[in-house]
């Protein structure tokens, strides 16, 4: 009897250990999943970063005859930000700091123009805000070298290729959006969405797109029409 007793409160005992385990190995594997997805959020977060800074460089390398040099061209670094929102819905959206242009860079290159100041900003030299127009709905070249809406162009430019051609890294169903919102890092509140100082660019594409360009069910200008734009 006591034979039977200790090996039924041993299996006993097994028992309940593998059922406090259970739990304990499930919030193991969650914990290893949500690693894996922050660990593939900051890749694309750093991917995007390095986007804008592709979109400067290609700037200026396009007004390299302009810009004065051994001249930095931004002040500050740019900043990207993933989050990942726990709703049905599901989806990703990345808030990106694009860093302006250095005001006396922009002051120089007007001055570069043929037509100077004269059309721009106020007397004072205010210069308008460098994301007032779209960098992507508008494709006609301005009246007058705008350094602040080239500039924009080429970061947005960027930032759409690093959505097409990167986003693969994040598990992203067919279902689900992913959005880029980049504004300008301007005025009082520097990273302030929707503030009266800055611009913010949402570009988005839904997840099956992606998948069919990546299968080339469509091709790569077929999806750069598929992202929506929106200016606020």
């Amino acid at each position: 009897m006591k034979t039977e007793q200790l090996t039924t409160r041993r299996v006993l005992s097994i028992c309940m250990a593998l059922a406090m385990a259970a739990p304990l190995a499930a919030q193991g594997t969650a914990t290893q999943q949500e690693q894996q997805l922050k660990n593939k959020v900051q890749d694309f977060e750093t991917m995007l970063v390095n986007a804008v800074r592709h979109g400067a460089t290609a700037f200026a390398q396009k007004a390299a005859n302009q810009i004065p040099p051994n001249v930095q061209l931004t002040s500050d670094d740019p900043l990207a930000i993933g989050l990942v929102p726990p709703t049905p819905d599901g989806g990703m959206t990345f808030v990106v700091v694009v860093p302006p242009i250095r005001q006396f860079v922009a002051l120089w290159l007007y001055q570069q123009s043929p037509r100077g100041l004269r059309n721009v900003g106020s007397a004072s030299g205010a210069l308008p805000d460098p994301m007032d127009k779209s960098p992507v709905i508008n494709t006609e070249a301005p009246a007058m070298f705008n350094p602040d809406l080239e500039y924009s162009k080429a970061v947005v430019e960027a930032l759409v290729d690093t959505m097409l051609d990167n986003s693969a890294v994040l598990p992203l169903k067919e279902s689900e959006w992913l959005t880029v919102a980049a504004f300008d890092a301007v005025g009082p509140t520097p990273g302030a969405v929707n503030s009266p100082y800055g611009h913010t660019t949402y570009l988005s594409i839904k997840g099956e797109y992606l998948f069919q360009l990546r299968q080339g069910k469509i091709t790569r200008d077929e999806a750069r029409k598929l992202i929506v734009l929106k200016q606020l």
